[in-house]
C-alpha cells in the first residue's frame, strides 16, 4: 500500500497506461485495483482462444524453476491403466490444462494461463517434452542417467506487470545444456544446467529431490528444489541498467545483481489414471527468492519474495 492508503498497483497506473498508449478512461478496476474486469470477463467467455494464443507464445519462463520441476512430467513417465500398448519403445503423451501463477518471476501479481502440455519418449534414452525440451542420455546404468539437452528460454514481456513498465522486453533464447539423474524406488534426485546462446542470457542451474509413492492408482511426487544463476542469468532477470532505471515508470535506481542461490522451495505433483488412456496430474510449488533476487526492486519494492502457483492438467496417451 502507498502512503494513501491506495493497492501497490494504482501506484503510477495513469503512467503505465499512457506507456502502453491505452488511455484508463472507461476501464473498470476490480477490488485489487487492477484494469480490464470486462476484458477478463470477456477473455473468460472464450477460454478456447486464449488457450491456443496462450500455447503458441508458450509463457513458460516467468513460472520460474518450481513451476518447470513440477510440471506433469509425470504424466509421461508410465502408462495409465488400460492405454494402448507402447509401439517399438515409442511413448506419445498430449493434453493441456491450467495455471494459477505470478505473472513475473518474482510478482506479487497472479493470473491464469492455459498451457499445453507435449511429451514424446523412445525408450530410456531420448525424450521431449514442452516445457522441458529435448533430452538425450548418453550414459544409464543402475539408476543413474546423464546426457545433454536442448531447449527454449522464454521470454518477458515489460507490458504483462507496472514493475516492468519502460524496460523493454527480456528476449526468448535458445539453451544447450547437460542433466545428471539418479532414481531408486521412492527416491528421484535431478540436477540440470541450462546455458541461454543469445547475449546476457547466462546459466540457470537446477537441483531438485523427490519422495515418490502410491496412494491407490495415484502417484505423489513431493520434495526440495534449488536454483541457482550465474551473473549474466541474475542480472537479465532481477538487476536494473541504468538505462532501464531512467526508461522505468516507478522511477528505479540502478541494481546490480551477481552470481548466487536465486530460489529455494517445496513442489508437489499428484498424477492419476482416470479412464484408458486419460489421466489428470495436480502440481503445487511454493518458491522463496533469495540473495540478489529477493532483494531486487522489482520484488523487494514491487513484488513478493515468496512465489506460489497450482494448477491442474489432462492428458491423453497414444
Amino acid at each position: 500500500m502507498g502512503p494513501t492508503g491506495r493497492p501497490r498497483i494504482m501506484r503510477g497506473l495513469e503512467k503505465w497506461a499512457e506507456h502502453r498508449g491505452r488511455p484508463l478512461q472507461g476501464q473498470w478496476l476490480d477490488a485489487g485495483g487492477r484494469p480490464g474486469v470486462d476484458a477478463a470477463a470477456s477473455s473468460a467467455s472464450s477460454l478456447l482462444g486464449v488457450f491456443v494464443l496462450r500455447s503458441i507464445r508458450l509463457r513458460f519462463l516467468g513460472l520460474g524453476l518450481g513451476t518447470l520441476a513440477c510440471m506433469p512430467t509425470a504424466l509421461a513417465d508410465e502408462a495409465p491403466a488400460g492405454a494402448p500398448p507402447e509401439k517399438a519403445g515409442w511413448s506419445v503423451t498430449v493434453g493441456g490444462g491450467g495455471l494459477w501463477s505470478p505473472d513475473y518471476e518474482g510478482s506479487d501479481d497472479h493470473e491464469f494461463r492455459a498451457l499445453p502440455y507435449v511429451s514424446v519418449k523412445y525408450e530410456d534414452w531420448l525424450s521431449f517434452a514442452v516445457p522441458e525440451g529435448l533430452k538425450i542420455s548418453l550414459f544409464s546404468e543402475k539408476g543413474f542417467r546423464a546426457g545433454v539437452l536442448a531447449g527454449y528460454r522464454f521470454d518477458r514481456e515489460a507490458k504483462d506487470n507496472i514493475a516492468l513498465a519502460g524496460w523493454g522486453d527480456v528476449d526468448g533464447s535458445a539453451e544447450l545444456g547437460g542433466f545428471v539423474e539418479y532414481r531408486a524406488h521412492w527416491l528421484r534426485l535431478s540436477v540440470e544446467a541450462r546455458q541461454g546462446l543469445s547475449e546476457d542470457t547466462g546459466l540457470l542451474g537446477t537441483a531438485s529431490a523427490r519422495y515418490e509413492t502410491r496412494v491407490g492408482p495415484a502417484r505423489i511426487s513431493v520434495g526440495p528444489q534449488l536454483a541457482w544463476g550465474d551473473d549474466d542469468y541474475m542480472q537479465t532477470w532481477f538487476g536494473i541498467t541504468p538505462t532501464q532505471a531512467a526508461a522505468s515508470t516507478l522511477a528505479y535506481a540502478p541494481y546490480a545483481a551477481a552470481s548466487g542461490v536465486k530460489s529455494y522451495g517445496v513442489g508437489l505433483s499428484i498424477v492419476s489414471p482416470i479412464s484408458g488412456p486419460w489421466g489428470v496430474a495436480a502440481i503445487a510449488n511454493v518458491n522463496r527468492l533469495t540473495g540478489d533476487a529477493e532483494d531486487s526492486p522489482i520484488v523487494a519494492d514491487h513484488g513478493a519474495a515468496t512465489q506460489f502457483n497450482a494448477g491442474v492438467f489432462l492428458s491423453y496417451r497414444f
